[in-house]
């Protein structure tokens, strides 16, 4: 999940309104490598689901876009 801290620090910098945004979040592994991350609703809270080896395969640009077009 080291890769999606460092995504959301980096949105922080450029986006800090998103950056935030993420910082609320909350985050968990997901165990099917179908998707590198999706987002759903657990017990009415937003979560973040990220397949850590998948979302590490992308450069750091598409790690940024995909979180955004996750919570927008």
């Amino acid at each position: 999940m080291r890769a999606l801290e460092n995504a959301i620090i980096r949105l922080l910098r450029t986006r800090p309104f998103y950056g935030q945004l993420l910082l609320q979040v909350r985050k968990t592994p997901l165990s099917t490598p179908r998707h590198a991350a999706g987002v759903t609703f657990k017990d009415g809270v937003p979560t973040i689901m990220v397949h850590t080896e998948r979302f590490e395969a992308l450069l750091p640009v598409e790690q940024e876009v995909l979180l955004l077009h996750l919570i927008t």
